[in-house]
Order: C-alpha cells, then structure tokens, then sequence
C-alpha cells in the first residue's frame, strides 16, 4: 500500500495559503520517500447546503494547478447525505488512518457532522495512530489573511489585481470550447461558449478578457453568469474574441478578467442588445492600451 502526506481541504481557488500547505506537503513527501494525497469534495459542503457562498474556480483549473504542483493523489470525496453525517472519527477512519504518514491542515480546519471537530480533535487521532500532526499557521499578504472568503469578495468587487496578490497568479478560468445557443452569430458578434460545468461562482457581469488559445492570446468580451435577455438562467461563459473568426470547437480556451465593463441587463429587444455590444466593444477596446 502506498503511503501519503495527506492535507484536506476544498481547496477552491489554491491560493497562496493553500500553496504553501501543498509545498509542505511536499517536502515532508521527500523526507518520508513517499507520496502526497489532497483529500476534497465534490461538491464543496458550501454547495451541498446551498449557500449563499459560491466558488471560486472550477474543478479543471483546481486539477490543472494540482497538476502542476506536482500533487500525486487527490481524492474527490461525494458530499451527500451519507457523507455528511460521517463523524469525526469516522471520516479518519475511513479516509486518512490506514494510508497517512503525515497530515497537514490550516489552524481553522474543521470536521466531522455538523463541523463539529477541530485540530484538537484531529491531533488526538494521529496520536493515538502514530501519524505526524502539523497546523500551518495562517499565510498573510499586506497584514491580511489570505482566504477564500477573501477572495470570493474582491472578484465580486471586480478587484482583479488584488486578486492575483492573493492567488499568485492571475484569476483565470479555463474550458474546452463546446456548442451553445449561437445567438451570437445571429447579431454580427460571435462567441465562443466555454464548458464551465453546472456549478454557481461568486461573480458575474460582463468584462474585458485576454483569452489564451494555443500558445496565442486575444483580447476578447467575456459575458459571465446567466442570459437574462434569453432567459436563460444557468450561468455561462461566452467570450467575443476581438479580429477572430476560426472555428475552435473542442479547443481549450483559458480566459483572464480584466476589467468590469458593466452588470449584465435583460435588455427589451435584440436591438437594443446590439446596441449595448456595439458600446461594450468600444469601451473594451479603449481599455485595452492599460493591459499591453
């Protein structure tokens, strides 16, 4: 059986808060000449009970940055009725006693039913199982604390660059390109409709984006969230790339957010719609020379 240094967690959006567990992780991994193990959720706890908390990223882009910090193991555990009634030690028992040499959590790490342990609680079972114990203490950037919370609040404010400060990267999200209502192409302007799957994020409206297509990058129109002038209510990403026409259906397309050109409107007519794009552009356009 493989052995692991295990950290738990949602883990949404990896900032540099959680970075640093996975480094760590990683380092212990080497000393111990064994691997590393991310145990999360699908869906996050915040989306089973259907909070006004919603995510940050998605699970391709969370995958993709695991991928490239060299993470061995991620289990993706279902939280459903069953898995929410797990107790503390239950939970343990089942996903971390057998398996860890090691285990690393943030100091507020919670579990159990009803959030109902702690890190006291958890050191207790590795004790009792002789399994390194370690809490990291909290990552601060400016004199602040870097978390989720943080950072579902600043990308609702649309304050991209302070955003980036706590991820260590810019926000982007990332899908492959897929077929969608191809109303754009009816009004002059189309859209590439990106795969985001069904999950809510923390923010919406309409943005100037540089968008990544193999090795190349466009500025581009990016509308996010729902279509209120279609009544369609799912939240979306369909980005209008600017002096591009190809086809890329099937391409993976890996979109920054720039800057908040405005909310999104229902709007009366599709003219009026047409109108508003029009607009859209060429404030997209004049923002552009900030970003080159």
């Amino acid at each position: 059986m493989n052995k692991y240094v295990t950290t738990i967690g949602n883990f949404d959006g990896v900032h540099l808060g959680h970075q640093a567990i996975l480094r760590l992780i990683k380092e212990k991994a080497k000393k111990y000449k064994c691997h590393t193990k991310l145990i999360t959720f699908n869906p996050y706890p915040f989306e089973y009970f259907d909070s006004t908390k919603l995510r940050i990223s998605s699970d391709y882009d969370k995958d993709n940055i695991l991928d490239s910090m060299g993470i061995d193991s991620r289990v993706y555990c279902e939280f459903n009725e069953h898995f929410k009634d797990l107790s503390a030690e239950e939970f343990f028992n089942n996903y971390i006693r057998t398996d860890s040499l090691s285990i690393v959590v943030g100091k507020d790490f919670r579990f159990g039913k009803d959030r109902q342990s702690g890190i006291s609680d958890l050191k207790k079972f590795c004790d009792k199982s002789s399994i390194e114990f370690y809490v990291l203490e909290d990552f601060i950037v400016e004199s602040e604390r870097v978390s989720s919370s943080q950072i579902r609040l600043l990308l609702k404010n649309s304050e991209f660059n302070k955003v980036k400060a706590l991820l260590g990267r810019p926000y982007k999200i990332s899908g492959k390109v897929n077929t969608g209502m191809k109303v754009g192409r009816t009004i002059q302007t189309p859209t590439a409709n990106v795969q985001i799957g069904d999950q809510q994020y923390c923010f919406s409206g309409v943005f100037l984006c540089k968008a990544a297509l193999k090795n190349k990058t466009y500025y581009g129109i990016a509308n996010f969230g729902p279509k209120p002038s279609f009544d369609d209510h799912k939240q979306s990403l369909e980005v209008n790339l600017f002096n591009f026409n190809d086809n890329i259906y099937g391409d993976i397309l890996t979109v920054e957010f720039l800057h908040k050109i405005r909310e999104q409107i229902k709007f009366s007519s599709i003219d009026d719609l047409k109108s508003q794009i029009k607009n859209d552009q060429k404030l997209a356009k004049d923002l552009i020379k900030n970003y080159e």
